[in-house]
């Protein structure tokens, strides 16, 4: 290989736009996928530029103003053809035969790049899976360390996007310690908060539950109205008072079924009764239709219920003064 060095100048462009001159006798190691190598021919008055097959996105937006800035840097020179190529392919025959560098030996310089490139990436996926195991177990320091030797690999190979990534990284850690010392003043005052919130609402719970007859508690002093001393013997009564039943000689079909509904309003009063004498202070309103559905069981039969019933012989007195 004999490259022409009185027959050209060579640059390359640089990720800020720039350009730099590259010595001739370096120039095939320049070659590599991640480049973009200008070359003008002097007597042919050719300006080839040849990008690798990887060069970063923002190192090729910077393509257009190369041959002015050739230019300007070498006024004397004019540029009669203009060639953007690209990798190994047809068009790169002639501007290798320019250069009179051999083909094989541009092939292997890029084959020995991409095997060089291929390393880095293989040690950057290693980090980067460290660095995972590393935010699991919140290891910020090591995650910090690992980062910075991501970039320092990344920049061999101009993996901008890698860079940028590790960057972004680096800077969330830095911030992560200010995070973590918010968090630990603020989760006491949320955790405060919340058992006081939770406090509140126990006892709205416990009034909005419905009551149940097997379920409900009877009323604590301080929350039921002051029963007069009739009154509070009647709950007593109801309370206390055990349901017998009835003893009765056969009777015929229609006796026993009168009975028998007898029983049952006798069942529901006592049962109605206490629901009112629990409910009172929170639903009068309820509690005045469960009253009046009272006083229409005495009041349908009233001797019957006397009868059954000796002790609440003042009941319906009571119920209509409740009601």
């Amino acid at each position: 290989m004999s490259i022409p060095h009185d027959n050209i100048i060579a640059y390359k462009l640089l990720n800020d736009g720039s350009i730099l001159k590259v010595l001739n006798e370096d120039l095939l190691s320049f070659f590599i996928n991640i480049n973009i190598i200008s070359v003008y021919f002097y007597k042919e008055k050719r300006l080839y530029i040849w990008k690798g097959e990887n060069v970063p996105r923002n190192l090729q937006n910077h393509i257009p103003i190369i041959e002015e800035q050739i230019v300007k840097l070498n006024p004397n020179i004019s540029i009669l053809r203009h060639f953007t190529i690209e990798g190994v392919k047809e068009e790169t025959t002639e501007f290798l035969d320019l250069l009179k560098i051999n083909q094989e030996d541009f092939k292997k310089q890029l084959e020995e790049w991409d095997d060089f490139r291929g390393r880095m990436l293989t040690s950057i996926e290693i980090l980067q899976n460290e660095i995972k195991e590393h935010f699991a177990n919140k290891e910020f320091r090591e995650i910090q360390i690992k980062a910075k030797n991501i970039i320092n690999i990344a920049e061999k190979i101009q993996a901008n996007d890698i860079i940028k990534e590790q960057e972004k990284t680096i800077q969330q850690i830095k911030e992560k310690p200010e995070e973590e010392e918010i968090s630990s003043k603020t989760k006491p005052l949320i955790e405060e908060e919340s058992e006081s919130l939770k406090e509140e609402a126990e006892p709205l719970k416990e009034e909005a539950e419905p009551l149940k007859d097997e379920e409900a508690e009877p009323l604590k002093d301080e929350e039921a109205e002051p029963l007069k001393e009739e009154e509070a013997e009647l709950l007593k009564e109801v309370e206390a008072e055990p349901l017998k039943e009835e003893e009765a000689e056969p009777l015929k079909e229609e006796e026993a079924e009168l009975l028998k509904e007898e029983e049952i309003e006798s069942e529901d009063y006592n049962h109605l009764l206490r629901q009112a004498n629990l409910i009172e202070s929170r639903s009068p309103n309820e509690t005045k239709e469960i009253l009046t559905k009272c006083l229409d069981i005495i009041t349908k039969n009233r001797e019957k219920f006397i009868e059954e019933n000796p002790k609440r012989v003042k009941d319906e007195a009571i119920l209509e003064k409740r009601i």
